[in-house]
């Protein structure tokens, strides 16, 4: 009896501590909010930007597609990729450093229209299918979309 009463007394108090994940209100990141979640119907998934695997750059001043005509994409030796539109109207250079163990990565560099974005935080976000995608968040808290071929 003892038994079966320290048992129901284990279950009970094991049950209330306890809260599954699909009821929880699981925290996400968003660049300049951090620690803030998102307000009720706010997604912050990065889903569609992954599911999206055309090359291009995209920020708050500009936005550069390889699937739009006149837009280039040059890979550089180096490693750098310099996007242009034929126009003349946007530039942009991007030099991607080392990604760490954590996915972010250091050393990067991104040149708009001949202007260095002063960065705070760049994430590799996928790699593979010949192009990797990054997010990047300048000192003023843009978010950059970057999908590069490699």
């Amino acid at each position: 009896m003892l038994k079966t009463v320290c048992m129901g007394m284990l279950a009970v108090v094991c049950s209330c501590g306890h809260d599954s994940p699909s009821g929880r209100d699981i925290m996400t990141e968003r660049p300049g909010e951090e620690g803030q979640r998102p307000g009720v119907g706010e997604s912050n998934s990065m889903a569609r930007e992954l599911a999206d695997d055309v090359w291009r750059v995209s920020g708050p001043t500009l936005t550069m597609r390889y699937d739009r005509g006149g837009i280039l994409f040059d890979s550089q030796a180096d490693g750098r990729v310099n996007i242009s539109d034929l126009d003349g109207a946007d530039s942009v250079s991007v030099g991607i450093g080392k990604e760490g163990t954590d996915s972010l990565m250091s050393g990067t560099d991104i040149i708009v229209n001949g202007h260095a974005l002063t960065l705070r935080r760049v994430k590799m976000l996928r790699h593979g299918d010949g192009r990797s995608w990054y997010m990047a968040t300048d000192s003023s808290d843009g978010l950059w979309i970057l999908v590069l071929p490699f």
